[in-house]
C-alpha cells in the first residue's frame, strides 16, 4: 500500500525574481514591439493579479493573470497563478491543466506537485461502483482486515457511544460549542489570517497561542481557545499550548488524508500534537478519523484501517480527537456548492517548530484586537453546548450502500463509506 507524503509543512519557494529574469530572456516573452516590453508588462500584470488575489478578488486577479499569459505566454507565473484560483474556485480540470503546463514551462516550480495533490484531492471524493465491482471490492477488503473487525461511528445524534465497546468513537463532538456572535467574530479575521498565511515570505503556516496567555485574549480566535480548552482532555500539566490556522476549501473537494505533525523532530511524543480539534463555521463534507497512524518512516499502521468514526459537520460544532491519528474530509456524494470553512485547533506538549509556526504577527494581530468592553461581551455570551452522541453502523450497514473511495489512491481497494 502506498503511503501518501504526510508533511503538512513545506518551505516557501521564492522564486520571483528568478522566474521574471527567465521571462525576460524567453523568446516568447521578448516578441511583439519594444525589445521585451511584452515581458515587463506580462510582469506588472502578475503583480497586479497577487495583490488582488490577497485581497480575495479572484476574478479580477484571475483575469490579470491571462492578461499575463497572453501578454507572454512563456511566464509560468502567471499560468501557476490561474491554476490556484481555478483550483480554489473548484475549477478542477482547468486547475489540472495549468498546473501542467505551468510545470512545461518551468520545471523546477511548484506545480507538479500542486497537480498531484489536487489529483488526490479529486479522487477522495465517493463513486458509486456496480454490483460486480462492489462484489470485488468487498471480497478484497476480507483479505485484508480480520472477521467482524470493521465498523463507523458517525456523530448524528445518536445515544449510544463506542459501538457497544466494538468500535470505539475516535471523536468526541459537541453541537454549538461557542455562541453565534464568537463565530461571526471569527470569521471576521479570515481573509487577513489567509492573506498573511498564503502570502507571507517567512514560511509560516500556523499560529501559536501560549498557554500562559490562555486567559488573556486579545482577539475572537483566542477567547475561542479559551472558552474550548475544557473540552479537551489533555493535562493542564502536559499542556503549553495551542496551534491554530482557518481552513477554507470548495464543498466539492475535499481533503487528503494525513496527520498533522511537526516534521522537524523524529521523536514520536513530540512529533504530533496531542488533540486535533475542528471548529466548524460552516456544513460541508464530513471529517473522517481512521484507527490508524503512521510510524516515523511514513509508513500506515495498520496498512487498512478496520475503524473510523466520521463527523458530518454543522456550524457551531466542535470535534476533538487523538493527534496521531489519520484523518482527512470526505465531499458530499451528492454535488455541492459553496465553501467549507473550519477553524483547526492543534494542542500540544511543546511548541511545533519555526518558521512554520509562530505567534501571530503584530501587523496582523493589531487588526483584530478586540477592546476589553468587546471582550467582556463575547465571554458572557454564552451557547447552549450539547454532547453529540455516536450512531454506531456494522460492517453490513456498510455494505448495503453503494458509495466507495480509495481516499485518494491512498488504499489499492475501495472502502466502502456511510
Amino acid at each position: 500500500f502506498a503511503a501518501p507524503a504526510w508533511g503538512r509543512r513545506r518551505p516557501r519557494n521564492g522564486r520571483l525574481a528568478a522566474l521574471l529574469l527567465l521571462a525576460f530572456l524567453t523568446p516568447g516573452a521578448s516578441t511583439g514591439g519594444g525589445g521585451g516590453g511584452g515581458a515587463a508588462s506580462a510582469g506588472s500584470f502578475v503583480e497586479k493579479a497577487r495583490e488582488l488575489h490577497k485581497q480575495g478578488d479572484l476574478s479580477g486577479a484571475k483575469k490579470a493573470y491571462k492578461k499575463a499569459a497572453k501578454l507572454s505566454p512563456r511566464l509560468g507565473d502567471a499560468v501557476y497563478g490561474i491554476a490556484l484560483i481555478a483550483e480554489e474556485q473548484g475549477h478542477h480540470e482547468e486547475a489540472l491543466a495549468s498546473y501542467e503546463r505551468a510545470q512545461a514551462l518551468d520545471p523546477y516550480s511548484q506545480a507538479g506537485d500542486r497537480a498531484k495533490e489536487l489529483a488526490k484531492l479529486v479522487a477522495v471524493a465517493p463513486v458509486r461502483l456496480e454490483p460486480q465491482e462492489q462484489k470485488a471490492a468487498l471480497a478484497a477488503i476480507r483479505q485484508v482486515m480480520p472477521p467482524r473487525a470493521s465498523g463507523v461511528s458517525a456523530s448524528s445524534g445518536a445515544d449510544d457511544e463506542g459501538c457497544g465497546g466494538q468500535t470505539p468513537a475516535y471523536l468526541r463532538a459537541w453541537r454549538e460549542a461557542l455562541p453565534e456572535k464568537l463565530l461571526n467574530a471569527i470569521q471576521e479575521g479570515f481573509a487577513t489570517f489567509f492573506q498573511h498565511k498564503h502570502f507571507n515570505v517567512e514560511g509560516q503556516m500556523t499560529y501559536w497561542h501560549a498557554k500562559g496567555k490562555f486567559k488573556k485574549p486579545r482577539n475572537a480566535v483566542e477567547l475561542a481557545i479559551y472558552k474550548l480548552r475544557p473540552l479537551v482532555p489533555i493535562p493542564d500539566e502536559e499542556l503549553v499550548g495551542a496551534e491554530w490556522w482557518p481552513r477554507r476549501h470548495v464543498v466539492k473537494q475535499g481533503m487528503n488524508l494525513h496527520v498533522d505533525q511537526d516534521l522537524t523532530t523524529d521523536r514520536r511524543l513530540q512529533k504530533f500534537p496531542a488533540y486535533s480539534s475542528i471548529l466548524y463555521l460552516s456544513d460541508g463534507g464530513a471529517t473522517y478519523v481512521l484507527q490508524q497512524t503512521v510510524d516515523l518512516s511514513g509508513g500506515l499502521v495498520p496498512p487498512v484501517p478496520h475503524n473510523s468514526s466520521v463527523a458530518y459537520p454543522v456550524r457551531g460544532m466542535f470535534a476533538v480527537f487523538d493527534g496521531h491519528l489519520v484523518h482527512g474530509v470526505m465531499p458530499p456524494a451528492a454535488p455541492s456548492k459553496g465553501h467549507r470553512e473550519v477553524l483547526v485547533i492543534n494542542w500540544w506538549r511543546r511548541k511545533p517548530s519555526a518558521p512554520a509556526c509562530n505567534e501571530l504577527p503584530r501587523s496582523v494581530a493589531s487588526k483584530h484586537v478586540l477592546g476589553k468592553e468587546a471582550l467582556k461581551e463575547l465571554a458572557a455570551t454564552s451557547s447552549s453546548r450539547e454532547r453529540i452522541g455516536m450512531k454506531c453502523m456494522t460492517p453490513e450497514d456498510l455494505q448495503d450502500g453503494d458509495h466507495f473511495s480509495t481516499f485518494g489512491h491512498i488504499f489499492n481497494v475501495p472502502l466502502p463509506v456511510p
